[in-house]
Parts: C-alpha cells; structure tokens; sequence
C-alpha cells in the first residue's frame, strides 16, 4: 500500500506570470540621459547666477511627462500581470519617479525663484534618474 502526502487545497496558486511584456529598457535610458541633461542644465543655471528660465521649466515639465508615461506603462504592465521581485519596492520606485519632480518644478516655477531652485531641479533630475535606472533593474 503506497501513501501518498496530502496536497494542501488552501494553499495560494502562484500568479502566472505575463510572457514577453516589460518596460522598454532603451525608453529607461532615455528619460535618465534626458534628466541627467536636465540636471546639467540647472547646475550651468546655478552656477551663472540665474534662476529657472522658461525654456528650463518647459523641459522639465516635458521630463515629466515621460515619467508619467513611462509610469503608466508600467502599472498597466503590473495589473496584466508582470511580477518583479520585489512589488514593494518596485511601487515605491516608481511613486519616486512620477512625484518627485513637479514637487521640484512647482518651486523652481514661484516668482521668487532664486538660482539655488535651478540647483534643486537639477538634483532632483539626478535623484529621480537614479530612480528610473533603479526601476529598470527591478523589472
């Protein structure tokens, strides 16, 4: 008489994970070297004296936006079923890199803008960079 253990009916199935679909690696490397010009640009500003011009505001809004795209990719890809290692993390990540910036942007754009706000978007354009090739990895 052969025993054979019992199987564990309760016990949670895994989560089928989505084949072929992740985040796009060369988008990722794109927005970070877009941002790292960014950033090189702030500090060029920073270290002339001058505060953010139109023009810088202007690209860093458009940096934003391809947070939020890149974001919105990603979230999608996750309730389709992609599953990194680490969810948490991988979330935490990404609130970075879509809120950190327009907290930073919403400053630098104040009538009193002084040069050292053009040298806190840049910082934070090298921050949230760091962030994207950080999201990239965990996918």
């Amino acid at each position: 008489m052969s025993r054979r253990a019992p199987t564990d009916a309760a016990a949670p199935r895994p989560r089928p994970r989505a084949r072929g679909i992740r985040v796009n690696p060369v988008v990722s490397l794109s927005i970070a070297l877009f941002l790292g010009v960014l950033a090189v640009w702030g500090l060029a500003l920073a270290a002339a004296g001058r505060p953010p011009t139109r023009a810088y505001l202007v690209a860093g809004v458009i940096g934003e936006v391809e947070l939020v795209l890149q974001g919105a990719v990603a979230a999608a890809l996750l309730v389709a079923g992609h599953d990194p290692a680490s969810v948490g993390e991988f979330l935490g990540y990404l609130l970075v890199t879509v809120g950190l910036l327009p907290v930073a942007l919403n400053r630098a754009r104040a009538p009193e803008a002084t040069r050292f706000d053009a040298a806190v978007v840049a910082v934070t354009a090298i921050a949230v960079a760091v962030a994207v090739l950080r999201l990239q990895s965990l996918w």
